[in-house]
């Protein structure tokens, strides 16, 4: 079930990319809270969920 909810939230934003026009900061920004907020409805660690690997 709660792997069923992250696909679905993740399908959802990636459809963001796919009807944008063009892809700028604020949208990879929305992109990446959303995918957070995905990832902690599905119980990830928080500390993993906001780790910057980069």
């Amino acid at each position: 079930m709660v792997l069923e909810k992250l696909g679905s939230s993740l399908k959802t934003t990636l459809s963001k990319i796919a009807k944008s026009m063009f892809v700028d900061e604020k949208l990879i920004n929305e992109l990446i809270r959303d995918i957070q907020r995905a990832l902690l409805q599905a119980d990830v660690n928080v500390q993993l969920v906001f780790k910057e690997n980069f």
